[in-house]
């Protein structure tokens, strides 16, 4: 099918440089004022007021970069061309998971232990209405602020509370929601497979950080013929098609044919699909005779190739100004039988002779040892004070009958990128498993030396203190690696940071025994704070001094965080518990008829993490996906992706291949950066990916890296030690049943 690529006139009444403008064609395109660049061209972008320009649709105001005359950071730098682009890390990429394939050239260890946790702010559905907009690039959702920059919505307690998520490993801090935001087709891909759509929720972290970075979170939306629609996304399409209907009446247009239980425009008539669905009967989601048979609905839109930049030419391509008119037709989706959602289930850890162990424990723990010992560490176990176990160096150790063992783990421990069999021993959470539950004692060093495929000899552990007898179980602490790391908890005087007050408070008199007997290199940590004579907390009055209220400049908006954001620490259970009550509701939904506009739907900024029933994801440095590609943002894209009914795919492609204008010279007229269909009801919104590079970082978490609560992740991860990565990786790519289809 033909691409059109549209680009309307602006008349704005800025200085010039301030009408640039960016669009996802490989052509530029001269506008009233400026420019439209193409992809290859998105570092000419630039921008003389920040406050007025449009080219950088997602920009800090004082952000570093973005002071007045500064320039785009945006590299081309195509997956498919010419690798000149030096160091570079510039987004999206094609997400490989060889990065976790032991002994692959690209394997890379993923540092993460845990899933991002998220909470909740104060902003219920009510305060969101008037946030929502449909920009030339992307739908997108607002957090709320004031014009003072805190955020515009009180809890019941009276709070001012941004959503925000806890990521894992190198950020003791929180990032907080800015805004939501859809793009057609995804702008990541993965194995080289481009999803329908892609949801990035967008951050911004602990302001004191000297870099005021970004993160954004991803999830991929693709369409499923016998998928139900997901009534929270259709809540959400509901209200951009609100904003939809405003410029269309505005203009005198007609509006938007119906959609869903969506609200009815100007005694509009409904359609027989709409009256269907009233009826609580799902409308059969048809395709033209002539459609080929595909798994999007976005398939029948053929890019394109795009030409490197030495190949562009600068002459306009076709302009359209005229308003669609007609719903897209799409070609349906390939059906794969599967449910939408797993109820989660409470494990409990089986005995050593339980063939097929619950994957919320550690595998030593769950499959036991061939002496048939089951460590069951307690949530902070101990062990008798004194009992360091002491190894002998210079020595053939004992021989052991290895093939007994996990291969996998062996191999793991023997030669990943962060090996347990070293002269320094490792503080990871994996390394302590070997060593006090797999390997206790000196079995380490037999292991070591006859079970690796070069032997290998591993250095000693701390050295016992007799002030200090070690009565604690180091594997029983969530990544003791954190704690140790450079600068971070085993400091003098103690860290005042968020993470190391609360690491401080969980283990009270036990800090100096983790410092010394569980980091690579024994740490002293300096001593604890006393409480004074009124009997207030030290720590806690550090956490109020800190926690005063901080500003800072994220996406174009002054944010204003008062000292609410930064209580508070994760609480884990709950957490799971609204995981759980979530989908006891997301199932009675799926028979429902529900309300107009879908108000007996709840919405939940972080819901996305839920309907996509995985705890796993890609995870690596990189670029914002339009100019001015600010870095660093880090990226964390989740494995599998959401499954949709295709109309809601059809929809959100056409709520942004139909967007108009609502000022200037082309008001009224179709206004997109996108590269529009031929009956212009689908649209392409994705930069090319761009070629890998080691600045990337870019590693895949899974089930090694900590077990998951979903009970498909379980059923995914299940006896993943004695199943090949290969199989697990590319064969079951999801952790639904999609037929070992991508």
């Amino acid at each position: 099918m033909r691409i059109i690529f549209v680009v309307a006139s602006l008349a704005l009444s800025i200085e010039a440089n301030n009408n640039d403008l960016f669009n996802y064609g490989f052509s530029d395109v001269d506008i009233e004022g400026g420019t439209a660049y193409g992809q290859q061209n998105w570092g000419d972008v630039t921008c003389d007021n920040l406050e007025e320009c449009s080219g950088y649709p997602d920009k800090y105001l004082q952000g570093k970069g973005f002071s007045v005359g500064g320039s785009s950071n945006c590299l081309w730098c195509p997956e498919n061309g010419p690798q000149n682009c030096g160091l570079h890390r510039q987004s999206p990429i094609n997400l490989e998971r060889n990065r976790g394939l032991v002994g692959d050239p690209m394997e890379k260890e993923c540092p993460d232990w845990h899933f991002m946790h998220a909470q909740e702010g104060s902003c219920v559905w009510e305060d969101l209405l008037d946030q929502f907009e449909i920009e030339r690039h992307a739908l997108k959702l607002k957090i709320p602020v004031q014009d003072d920059g805190e955020i515009d919505c009180v809890d019941t307690d009276g709070l001012r509370r941004f959503p925000r998520t806890d990521y894992s490993k190198g950020f003791p801090d929180w990032w907080w929601m800015d805004h939501t935001s859809i793009q057609v087709p995804s702008q990541h891909t993965q194995e080289g497979k481009r999803y329908d759509a892609e949801v990035q929720l967008n951050q911004f972290y602990e302001i004191e950080h000297p870099k005021n970075q970004l993160g954004s979170i991803s999830v991929f939306l693709d369409a499923y013929n016998n998928t139900a629609p997901w009534p929270m996304l259709d809540k959400l399409i509901c209200q951009w098609r609100k904003v939809e209907e405003e410029a269309r009446s505005g203009c005198g247009l007609e509006p938007s044919p119906p959609y869903g239980r969506c609200a009815l425009f100007r005694d509009q008539e409904p359609t027989d699909a709409w009256t269907a669905e009233l009826k609580g009967e799902l409308f059969t989601y048809t395709r033209s005779p002539n459609a080929n048979v595909t798994k999007s609905p976005i398939a029948s839109v053929n890019e394109t190739e795009a030409p490197f930049a030495s190949q562009v030419t600068t002459e306009p391509t076709m302009q359209v100004t005229s308003t669609p008119s007609q719903l897209p037709v799409s070609a349906a989706p390939t059906p794969i039988g599967t449910s939408l959602t797993a109820s989660l289930e409470k494990t409990v850890a089986p005995s050593s002779e339980a063939a097929s162990p619950s994957d919320s424990t550690p595998w030593w723990q769950a499959w036991g040892r061939p002496d048939g010992l089951v460590p069951t560490p307690t949530a902070f176990p101990s062990m008798a004070p004194g009992a360091v176990q002491n190894v002998t160096t210079g020595s053939v150790p004992a021989a052991i009958e290895c093939s007994a063992y996990p291969s996998s783990s062996i191999e793991r421990m023997c030669s990943s990128s962060q090996p347990c069999c070293e002269s320094t021993r490792s503080e990871t959470t994996f390394c302590w498993d070997i060593y006090e539950n797999v390997f206790p004692g000196s079995l380490i060093e037999s292991a070591c030396h006859h079970c690796c495929a070069t032997p290998k000899d591993i250095g000693p552990p701390a050295d016992p203190l007799p002030e200090l007898p070690k009565t604690v179980q180091c594997s029983a602490i969530d990544s003791p690696y954190r704690i140790c790391k450079p600068n971070s908890c085993c400091v003098s005087p103690r860290s005042t940071s968020t993470y190391c007050m609360e690491i401080y408070d969980q283990f009270g008199e036990d800090m100096e025994q983790i410092c010394h007997y569980c980091c690579a290199e024994s740490q002293v940590v300096g001593p604890a704070l006393r409480r004074n004579l009124r009997g207030h907390d030290a720590n806690e009055l550090l956490r109020k001094s800190r926690s005063s209220t901080q500003e800072a400049d994220a996406y174009g908006r002054h944010l204003l965080l008062g000292p609410e954001n930064f209580d508070g620490s994760i609480d884990e259970h709950a957490y799971y518990e609204h995981v759980q009550d979530y989908q006891r509701q997301r199932k009675l939904q799926e028979a429902m008829v529900h309300e107009e506009d879908y108000a007996d739907v709840d919405y939940g900024t972080f819901d996305w993490l839920i309907e996509a029933n995985t705890e796993y994801y890609f995870r690596y440095e990189g670029t914002q996906v339009v100019p001015p590609c600010w870095e660093v943002v880090h990226w964390r894209v989740l494995k599998d992706p959401i499954k949709v009914h295709p109309r809601q795919i059809a929809e959100l492609n056409r709520l942004l291949a139909w967007r108009i204008s609502t000022s200037g010279s082309n008001r009224c007229e179709v206004d997109t950066a996108g590269r529009l269909s031929e009956d212009g009801n689908s649209i392409e919104l994705s930069r090319e990916t761009q070629y890998h590079h080691l600045l990337h970082r870019d590693v895949f978490c899974e089930c090694k890296d900590w077990p998951s609560k979903f009970e498909s992740d379980k059923q995914w991860c299940k006896n993943w030690m004695n199943k090949t990565a290969e199989e697990r990786f590319y064969k079951t790519p999801y952790s639904f049943d999609s037929n070992g289809e991508w």
